[in-house]
């Protein structure tokens, strides 16, 4: 009877203990226990690649300059943190007032040891109060891909070339007139042009397309007509945070216009115009998210994690004293850098990425 009582209490104690460990990690971390609850924060890694091919004539090229939009504050999500891995390259966040763009400049150090890489992560929070999103069909629909990109901005460059040197004024005054003709107000003369925009058939958008960095893009032909007829619009660019454990994701861009004091998003699917938040917004405007200077071949990764860690995580970027000896000495306490060291051990293989150049997941 004895033997049966300490195994019963055994028993017992260790089920408490398995029963406080589940419950702290329900409680410390925003894991869903439901199947229809949703994450409420995800880190986002991004991840800037210089695939040179050198000849035998030239030494390997190094980007001198690298331009890369960062993602921003927006109706449903806060930027918690940012953190880089920049080495060789002095860093600098600008600020745009007017579209709220944020753009990190990496400039190369006269140096020998540069990496061949810059890596970039963000801790990203949807905002209290608000629900998770249900659908995850694109405003757009339609991808911005830029997964392998060579020769930055020579789109761009082309697209500021023919706007001044071969501006199609005549088809584009022909389709303002014609979207007039079909509209009773601002909103449905955007909705017409968009309309007219989608038919790349057109002879008129055949022309105008030329004139943007995508000329497959109804976003942006649709956004470079409504601009000659004094439309306010922007494009802006984002990604849609699932609720899935682990996936990559490309960019979705959309059209917004300004109505009143507020810009509204243009929904393709059901001709509605809504506030936008659906999206992580990333950047406005037709450029690339990334610009480089210097290097004849550069690749972009990036991938979406839910958080689920984020109690520990919160507590740690909120610098609160841990009730918990061991938050003190948490993995997650190491700066960026110093983490990439303990990759090899499994500690934790998302940051595998900065040591052997590759995404795990």
């Amino acid at each position: 009877m004895n033997r049966t009582f300490k195994a019963l209490l055994l028993t017992l104690f260790l089920a408490a203990i398995g029963l406080s460990i589940f419950i702290h990690k329900l409680i410390a971390s925003d894991v869903p226990l439901l199947p229809n609850q949703a994450f409420k924060s995800w880190y986002i890694e991004a991840k800037i690649s210089f695939v040179s091919q050198p000849s035998p004539l030239m030494e390997e090229e190094l980007p001198t300059t690298v331009k890369f939009h960062l993602p921003q504050d927006s109706q449903r999500y806060n930027i918690v943190e940012d953190d880089f891995v920049n080495e060789g390259f002095t860093r600098e966040i600008e600020t745009d007032k007017k579209s709220a763009n944020r753009l990190a400049v990496f400039t190369k150090q006269d140096s020998n040891d540069v990496s061949d890489f810059i890596f970039y992560r963000a801790n990203i929070k949807r905002k209290a109060g608000l629900d998770p999103i249900e659908k995850d069909v694109p405003i757009s629909g339609r991808r911005l891909v830029d997964k392998q990109m060579i020769r930055f901005g020579e789109n761009t460059e082309r697209a500021k070339d023919n706007l001044q040197e071969n501006l199609p004024v005549t088809e584009i005054i022909n389709l303002i007139q014609e979207a007039n003709a079909k509209s009773r107000d601002r909103l449905s003369f955007v909705q017409t042009i968009y309309q007219l925009a989608l038919n790349p058939e057109d002879i008129r958008i055949k022309a105008i397309s030329r004139n943007v960095r995508k000329p497959d893009s109804t976003v942006q032909v649709a956004a470079f007509l409504l601009e000659r007829a004094e439309v306010p619009v922007r494009v802006g660019n984002g990604i849609f945070l699932r609720g899935e454990e682990v996936y990559s994701t490309d960019f979705v861009e959309w059209l917004e216009v300004r109505d009143g004091d507020e810009w509204l998003v243009f929904d393709p699917l059901d001709q509605s115009f809504k506030a936008q938040n659906s999206y992580l917004t990333w950047w406005y405007g037709t450029d690339r998210i990334l610009q480089a200077q210097g290097a004849n071949q550069v690749d972009l990764e990036v991938v979406v994690q839910p958080d689920t860690n984020q109690g520990l995580t919160q507590s740690i970027l909120d610098d609160e004293k841990p009730k918990n000896p061991f938050l003190e000495y948490s993995f997650l306490r190491l700066p960026l850098a110093t983490r990439c060291h303990f990759n090899s051990n499994g500690i934790d293989r998302r940051w595998a990425s900065c040591c052997d150049g590759k995404f795990r997941h």
